[in-house]
């Protein structure tokens, strides 16, 4: 198990995880980067209320990713069935 101290909007934190140490320094670069970019926005926003916008963020990208996801399989799943029905069909015209 992986563990490390980062600093996030002037707050340290220990995460720790099954993933590597260096998996773990990046997600936690890029919740420090996106929390600063929406602090940097609205100056006034507080930390927990930067955070709660953060994982909403995130949340939407996931959801986005996933659905691109399945899209993307379907497609391809799509096109192997045509594939093979135009191999099945060329095998049976040569028999």
């Amino acid at each position: 198990m992986a563990s490390i101290e980062t600093l996030i909007a002037g707050k340290k934190y220990v995460l720790s995880s099954d993933d590597s140490e260096e998996h773990l320094e990046e997600v936690a670069q890029m919740v420090a980067k996106k929390i600063a970019a929406i602090q940097k926005d609205r100056p006034n926003l507080g930390l927990e209320k930067a955070s709660i916008i953060a994982a909403f963020d995130f949340a939407s990208l996931l959801i986005k990713g996933k659905k691109q996801g399945q899209e993307y399989r379907s497609a391809i799943l799509n096109r192997a069935h045509q594939m093979l029905e135009k191999f099945n069909s060329e095998l049976s015209a040569s028999s």
